[in-house]
């Protein structure tokens, strides 16, 4: 008989994710590239429909009227600070995510990073460390 899996959904933010360390074997991710997708007001367009068909089953994902803007790591020229504050926060808030992703991965675990942007090289020349106890090799996957 075959083993059936459950598949769950979770909302969280890439900066605090809801899983102990050392729990996955690998991470893929393609990350934001500082200001080029507005992918919050994007999915925005997506969200009220999805809400309309899904929001019964899955409530907790749908308590907004549109998406959650707050916590979305991009570099938007536009807020306080202008784009100096913007392309701080950017890095800052995507190192993080890089933490959380060095964080939940197994020891010999292999992760993958999509990049298809020339910004996003800026960030990776940085060296952005992802561990405080030094940092692992992620590879990139190019497309």
């Amino acid at each position: 008989m075959k083993k059936l899996h459950i598949t769950q959904v979770f909302q969280a933010s890439a900066t605090e994710l809801p899983y102990p360390d050392n729990y996955f074997d690998a991470v893929f991710t393609d990350p934001p590239y500082y200001d080029n997708v507005p992918y919050s007001y994007l999915s925005d367009f997506f969200y009220v429909w999805l809400k309309r068909s899904l929001g019964d089953l899955y409530p907790e994902l749908f308590s907004t009227p549109l998406t959650p803007k707050s916590k979305e790591i991009v570099a938007y020229s536009h807020q306080e600070g202008g784009f100096e504050a913007g392309k701080k926060y950017f890095e800052e808030m995507l190192k993080k995510a890089f933490q959380e992703v060095y964080r939940v991965l197994k020891p010999n675990g292999m992760s993958g990073i999509k990049k298809k942007n020339k910004k996003y090289r800026k960030v990776r020349k940085k060296k952005i460390k992802i561990g405080e106890k030094g940092t692992r090799k992620m590879s990139r996957i190019n497309k």
